[in-house]
């Protein structure tokens, strides 16, 4: 797919990055598919070579089914056994490419927690009820939670917006990250 070939271009541009290097960072993954040999390969030997963290965008999956997603991410933990995984399933109010409802957004991201996925990335701002993000939130297992908020389109928020971006994407004090796109 082209998504496929735009990430292994971009990782020409971190090919000098190794675990030695200032700062962290993680590879965000938009395949449609990690599973054939040359993404294997190519996640391997260059995209996600001195990455901190690889990010699985669910919602850019060809298939949502259980048993692929599953699939997708045995595949890199295989693949990647030292490199924690960050399953998000972005929305399409949020910019992604997932449209069902909350149930469903809800127990795929409870499907990737039970996977053993390090970090997950819960949309505080994606139209969810504050119980269903709560219940994310409350069980989570060893999971680390990514609270997310995004700005889309729009002018820049003002500075009280985004100090209230900021305290909605701490959960509470329940999310292990927050994380606000502008």
């Amino acid at each position: 797919s082209s998504s496929a070939s735009a990430s292994v271009d971009a990782s020409s541009a971190v090919s000098g990055v190794s675990a030695e290097s200032d700062g962290t960072f993680f590879v965000c993954l938009t395949y449609d598919d990690v599973t054939p040999p040359g993404v294997v390969a190519a996640l391997q030997e260059r995209v996600a070579v001195g990455a901190d963290a690889v990010e699985l965008r669910a919602d850019l999956l060809a298939s949502l089914d259980r048993a692929f997603v599953l699939h997708q991410l045995a595949t890199l933990r295989r693949a990647l056994p030292h490199t924690p995984v960050i399953f998000t399933l972005r929305s399409a109010a949020q910019g992604g490419r997932f449209e069902g409802g909350e149930a469903e957004y809800c127990e795929l991201l409870r499907l990737a927690m039970g996977a053993g996925v390090a970090y997950v990335d819960v949309e505080v701002s994606g139209g969810w009820s504050e119980a269903a993000v709560t219940a994310l939130l409350l069980n989570r297992g060893a999971c680390r939670i990514i609270g997310s908020v995004h700005y889309l389109g729009a002018a820049p928020p003002s500075d009280a917006a985004l100090r209230a971006a900021v305290r909605a994407a701490h959960c509470g004090g329940m999310a292990d990250v927050a994380k606000v796109v502008c």
